[in-house]
């Protein structure tokens, strides 16, 4: 009769402590990044959705041949919510003709990390909105709204 021997298959403990140790070591290196991942989204996101809103707004004058008011709202029936924009011009409204009345308007969109990541949205007087680079005061201004 032959005996064989069996190799057992499988970990050690040494081997799965080591392992575990890498994967943490690698997810507090990844975590940071992840966050600002996830920041910048969001600051991406609210800026996509203002961008949308002002193109809907104007699309929608020209369409229905009225004025359209675009304002930043909690209750979505007053203008009542306050945005960082150009002093005095919370709020855009839109001719039947798609212009924007009055003088140009910047907003700003602010990001959670830092005033420097701040970008800022521009409509003209034609209606027409483009991205644009805020002011170092109004990027200064984010700051206050994280705190």
């Amino acid at each position: 009769m032959s005996l064989t021997k069996r190799h057992a298959r499988g970990f050690t403990l040494i081997e799965l402590m080591m392992t575990l140790a890498v994967v943490a070591i690698l997810l507090a290196v990844a975590a940071p990044a992840f966050g600002g991942l996830i920041q910048s989204t969001q600051a991406q996101s609210s800026r996509s959705a203002l961008v949308t809103a002002l193109n809907t707004a104007r699309i929608f004058a020209v369409s229905k041949t009225a004025n359209v008011v675009v304002c930043p709202s909690n209750d979505q029936r007053y203008c009542g919510h306050t945005i960082l924009s150009t002093a005095g011009r919370v709020r855009v409204t839109y001719r039947p003709d798609g212009s924007s009345a009055g003088s140009n308007v910047s907003m700003t969109v602010c990001d959670q990390r830092g005033a420097d990541q701040a970008t800022s949205i521009v409509i003209n007087n034609a209606g027409r909105v483009r991205n644009g680079v805020p002011t170092p005061a109004a990027a200064a201004a984010c700051m206050g709204t994280f705190e």
